[in-house]
């Protein structure tokens, strides 16, 4: 240090000596002292002490149409701060149906939605929405179909009249469940209902005679007399839920669909390991019991990701839409799938 600051005086000696001029008595300190904050300065700059800090990104906001424990996800993300963690501002609405969270992202009311995938593809007919992720894969035996006598299963079921849910994935998996006994939809006698509640009145009503049944609908069909219910055996039909944004949001907004999705990615990772936690969370959001939600949240497989079982899913429903007259256009994977976010919110 004495020989450096040595050196520094010689410096200024040198700086502020005129020949035949006195130097004044005060420069001498100054100046020695500043050839000192200036190594002083680099030194702190090498250390980074001088860098400037990066802006914090603003919270973007970002609305989730959800339906129950459909796409509980988005739920967890909200309560345990996934979304805060990756600048989303979220707005959670939850909807009766995974049908209804679809017409919500399709009129504008929410960016992001998820139904299972029979309902999705039908939606899909619209090219106003687009696939980016899969949300759930149910294990099978969520269905079971009620039959009312004096139909005989399965022998019977060509003569019987089905009660279907409509525009939901109660339809496709009828459809499976007569495909697997060398009939469709177009060979039986079908009667269309908006939810399951109308479905189990005509059963009671005797207006139909079988219906796929599901939740509560299974131990109300086993009260009605003359009805008997049969577990789905079969696992025919299973399919994933789909998460969907609008075409225009993922064009515009693509950064921000690629952090929501890694904060659902962490919300599922959390869930999967902390079910019935999560069950008290989202069902404390929806107004239901954890108990009722948790036998049901646990068998859902939740999922954000995307893996070729999900595209051998799509086409496979894609060709019951055609077959049954559901859509004259047969829906691809091209057309209606980006991965793109998903892959991003993968790294």
């Amino acid at each position: 240090m004495i020989r450096k600051r040595a050196h520094a005086d010689e410096l200024v000696n040198k700086i502020v000596h005129v020949p035949g001029r006195r130097r004044p008595a005060w420069l001498a300190p100054a100046f020695t002292f500043i050839p000192l904050l200036a190594l002083l300065a680099g030194a702190l700059a090498a250390c980074g002490a001088a860098a400037p800090r990066p802006k914090a990104e603003a919270p973007a906001p970002v609305s989730f149409a959800v339906s129950e424990d459909l796409f509980g996800q988005a739920i967890v993300a909200q309560q345990r701060g996934y979304f805060r963690k990756n600048a989303i501002a979220p707005s959670v609405t939850n909807y009766s149906t995974g049908v209804a969270t679809l017409e919500a992202t399709l009129t504008g009311r929410s960016d992001f939605a998820a139904a299972l995938a029979f309902p999705t593809l039908t939606y899909l007919k619209s090219h106003q929405l687009v696939i980016v992720a899969a949300d759930m894969h149910p294990v099978p035996g969520f269905y079971s179909l009620a039959v009312r006598a004096p139909i005989v299963y399965p022998s019977g079921l060509k003569d019987a009249t089905f009660g279907l849910e409509t525009g939901t994935d109660q339809v496709y998996q009828t459809s499976a469940l007569l495909k697997h006994f060398g009939l469709s939809l177009s060979k039986v006698k079908t009667v269309q209902f908006s939810d399951l509640f109308g479905i189990v009145s005509a059963l009671r009503a005797g207006d139909i005679s079988a219906a796929l049944v599901y939740e509560t609908g299974i131990s109300q069909s086993k009260a009605i007399p003359g009805v008997t219910v049969y577990p789905d055996t079969l696992n025919a039909g299973i399919e994933p839920a789909y998460i969907v944004v609008s075409r225009a949001y993922l064009s515009s907004h693509q950064p921000i669909v690629v952090r929501a999705l890694r904060a659902l990615r962490e919300a599922n990772s959390w869930m999967l390991a902390h079910m019935k936690a999560a069950s008290v969370i989202v069902g404390k959001y929806v107004g239901a019991p954890a108990s009722v939600l948790y036998p049901d949240m646990k068998d859902e497989r939740y999922t954000v990701s995307w893996s070729t079982s999900d595209v051998a899913s799509f086409k496979s429903i894609a060709h019951v839409l055609l077959e049954e007259h559901l859509t004259s256009t047969l829906p691809t994977v091209a057309q209606n799938i980006d991965t793109s976010p998903i892959t991003a919110a993968s790294r």
